[in-house]
């Protein structure tokens, strides 16, 4: 394998991947590099159409790209990728070139070729907040931490975090590294203090060929905790319930919040009289307030029997029509046909006044209110209106 063929040039696009596949181990076997070459490019190498014969004759005429090396275990030629002045070797991978190990013999844990994770990589959407800057790092901003974050990428490899700490630290000095774990591979997060450094960095390792692939560096964009806004917590209802319409009578009057009969006992609320409290299970107030004018007033509640003591004498002894309570008893009902039950002198003395389903009752000279539930409740009410 001393000869060389120098009458047909190979491509600077397919020494680096050449250079790719050769760096993935520390040394191919020369039978086994087509195999590996087609697993990590997808596609079969391309010898032929370069003009070689024979895949010996196109690697043995780039004596740049490819080393060859006879191991006397394994009994077999070795290819070795020969770096550039543009290419970046771990020390981990020019440690294994440079001993005298078991050559030859790769572990199989190399990643899988693009065809095969081909699928899974498409279903993977990028996440990471990237400025879209120039290459000359226009887009670095100061995070609020104080620092200029850039983020590295190499395709779909995963990058070592310790490599390339040892590969950028010798062009600035970097405050801080970290690591983000993609299915696509791993990024790379560096942090420096000054702007000046970052910049450097950019200039340097950006579009840099690392194992045959070029490297991102940008500008990265990081969010301040600070100013995101957290959702504000939703503020129970604790509104009471207020008096519905189902409650009132219909002699009730809501744009004026007033009843429109005078003679109404329990609703009625005159200008100048006292103010009713909003809320429905609450007794009344007895001090003086603002007038019925003075603003809205929300429905006033029915009163219940604690509130009969509040009428005066003169209430307790007429009734609703200014006729006097004799006994209690039923109301009678006007023009209903179940009313056959009711004598004559029951229907002409009307023993109670009807108002709205409720009747007023005198029992132990007191008054209070009684709600009627028979089947003629509401009929024969026009007269009281």
């Amino acid at each position: 394998m001393d000869e060389t063929y120098s009458h047909t040039t190979v491509p600077d696009g397919e020494k680096r991947l050449i250079r790719a596949v050769l760096f993935s181990e520390w040394g191919i076997p020369f039978d086994k590099f087509e195999k590996y070459y087609r697993e990590l490019e997808g596609k079969p190498f391309p010898f032929k159409k370069l003009g070689f014969s024979s895949l010996k004759e196109c690697l043995e005429s780039i004596p740049d790209v490819v080393r060859f090396e006879y191991s006397q275990e394994a009994s077999k030629w070795i290819l070795y990728a020969v770096a550039d002045d543009k290419s970046f070797m771990s020390s981990f991978t020019r440690k294994k070139q440079l001993s005298n190990t078991k050559a030859g013999l790769p572990q199989r844990n190399r990643r899988k070729g693009r065809s095969s994770n081909s699928k899974n990589g498409s279903q993977t959407k990028e996440t990471i907040q990237i400025c879209t800057a120039d290459d000359d790092g226009s887009g670095l901003v100061l995070s609020h931490r104080g620092l200029y974050s850039l983020i590295v990428r190499a395709g779909e490899l995963s990058l070592d975090k310790e490599e390339f700490t040892e590969l950028f630290k010798d062009t600035a000095p970097i405050a801080e590294v970290s690591s983000f774990q993609r299915l696509r591979g791993v990024y790379l997060f560096f942090r420096y203090k000054k702007k000046e450094d970052a910049l450097a960095v950019i200039k340097k390792f950006n579009n840099y060929d690392y194992q045959g692939h070029k490297l991102t560096v940008k500008p990265a964009e990081e969010q301040n905790p600070l100013k995101v806004q957290m959702p504000t917590p939703a503020i129970p209802n604790t509104t009471q319930h207020q008096t519905t319409s189902k409650s009132l009578p219909i002699c009730f009057d809501f744009k004026s919040g007033k009843c429109y009969r005078k003679n109404c006992k329990y609703l009625h609320v005159e200008e100048g009289n006292e103010v009713i409290n909003t809320s429905p299970n609450s007794p009344r107030s007895s001090e003086g307030g603002s007038s019925s004018t003075s603003g809205s007033i929300l429905p006033p509640p029915l009163l219940e029997d604690d509130d009969e003591d509040d009428w005066d004498e003169e209430e307790e002894e007429e009734g609703v029509d200014g006729s006097s309570f004799q006994e209690s008893g039923p109301p009678p009902l006007e023009s209903d046909s179940d009313s056959g039950g009711w004598s004559d002198e029951d229907e002409s003395n009307k023993l109670a006044t009807v108002t709205n389903g409720y009747h007023t009752m005198n029992s132990h000279n007191s008054l209070g209110m009684v709600k009627m539930f028979s089947p003629g409740r509401g009929r024969g009410l026009s007269q009281f209106r």
